[in-house]
């Protein structure tokens, strides 16, 4: 079991939830480090020592390793050469729960620059 925290289209009301169906919900969180950028239909997490518009909303789930993997299909993480990746697996740390997995952004800095902040760090 590993706890993750999800922003985006896997926090609850969202298009890809029902990923998430076998999993524990633990506590809603503002991460104060980072910030999410808009990449159209879902949002992108950058993970810096400092915070835009407030750090980003998380939800924290306890999940299985099945959910690990339909998380990694959806966020196209490649395990054997994750710079290949749309997504990177990293981890933050959560007040009350301790080290959860997020799924980071893997961007080129030119690229970044074409995305807008998503206000609030909350999708």
């Amino acid at each position: 079991m590993q706890y993750v925290a999800v922003y985006g289209t896997l926090k609850k009301g969202e298009s890809n939830h029902h990923l998430l169906w076998d999993s524990e919900f633990i506590k809603e969180y503002r991460y104060p480090e980072g910030y999410l950028v808009d990449l159209g239909r879902f949002p992108g997490f950058i993970n810096t020592k400092f915070s835009f518009n407030g750090g980003v909303v998380v939800e924290v789930y306890l999940v299985n390793d099945a959910t690990i993997n339909r998380l990694d299909w959806l966020e196209d993480v490649d395990n054997e050469d994750p710079i290949r990746g749309l997504y990177l697996k990293t981890f933050i740390d959560v007040e009350g729960v301790g080290e959860c997995l997020i799924y980071e952004y893997n961007y080129h800095p030119d690229v970044l620059e074409a995305h807008r902040l998503v206000d609030k760090g909350e999708w």
